[in-house]
C-alpha cells in the first residue's frame, strides 16, 4: 500500500487555484496525496477561533472535573455506608473536610 501525503498550497489568483486543484485532484484518485484546502483567516477570525477553542475547553474541564469529584464523594459514602471499623472513621473526617471547603 503507497504512503500518503498531506499538502496544503495557497494560491493568489483563482486561475492558479482552479489549475492547482485540477492537479491534484488527479493526483488524489491515484490515492498517492490527499489533498487538504485551508482557506486564509484574518486576524479577528483567528482571534474568534482561539477564543470559541478556549471556552470548549475550559468549560470541558470543569464539566469533567465536577464529574470525578461527584464520583469519588459517592464512592466515599458508598465505603461508609459498609461499616468498616477504622476506615469508616477516616472516611467520614475525610467526607467532612471535603463538605466544609
Amino acid at each position: 500500500m503507497p504512503q500518503k501525503m498531506v499538502i496544503t498550497l495557497t494560491c493568489e489568483k483563482d486561475e492558479d487555484a482552479r489549475n492547482l486543484r485540477e492537479t491534484l485532484n488527479s493526483l488524489e484518485r491515484t490515492g498517492a496525496v490527499s489533498t487538504v484546502v485551508i482557506p486564509p483567516l484574518s486576524l479577528p477570525q483567528i482571534f474568534a477561533r482561539n477564543f470559541m477553542i478556549g471556552i470548549a475547553r475550559g468549560l470541558g474541564f470543569f464539566i469533567g472535573g465536577t464529574v470525578i469529584i461527584g464520583l469519588i464523594v459517592w464512592a466515599i459514602q458508598t465505603m461508609i455506608s459498609m461499616n468498616i471499623p477504622y476506615l469508616t472513621e477516616l472516611l467520614k473526617e475525610l467526607l467532612t473536610m471535603i463538605k466544609a471547603a
